[in-house]
């Protein structure tokens, strides 16, 4: 029997791993999902202009919120979604009040105001938010 030199080991074992790789894509690639002309006929739209929706509806996803923050200090606040993704960073100087308007998703009802390392949960009245420390 003739002993493989490292060349050709590198060469077959290069040989089954692509192989194994066309393999394994062939298989992952099934798409298990079928549409069957049942499912359209039980109702379900077959386009878009067959869809109603009413007048009032609200297509926003995002509002605008006006926010004053007022400070005895100077401060380095964070305004942060209840997930925790930050809106805004702002400097507070002392006794001035700080106004901006921040775009937010329309499902938030409350934001969290970081100052001093300290969360404030601030719930959002009539698209405002004031807040003092």
């Amino acid at each position: 029997m003739k002993k493989l030199n490292i060349r050709q080991y590198k060469t077959a074992f290069r040989t089954g791993l692509f192989c194994l790789v066309i393999l394994f894509s062939m298989i992952a690639c099934r798409k298990d999902i079928e549409v069957t002309k049942s499912d359209i006929s039980q109702g379900h739209l077959k386009s878009m202009t067959e869809l109603k929706v009413a007048s009032d509806f609200n297509w926003k996803t995002f509002r605008d919120v006006q926010v004053e923050l007022y400070g005895t200090a100077k401060t380095v606040v964070f305004l942060k979604s209840s997930s925790g993704a930050v809106y805004e960073k702002a400097i507070v100087q002392p006794h001035q009040t700080y106004n901006t308007i921040i775009a937010i998703p329309t499902y938030e009802t409350e934001l969290t105001i970081t100052c001093n390392g300290q969360p404030h949960i601030v719930k959002i009245l009539n698209e405002k938010i004031s807040y003092s420390f």
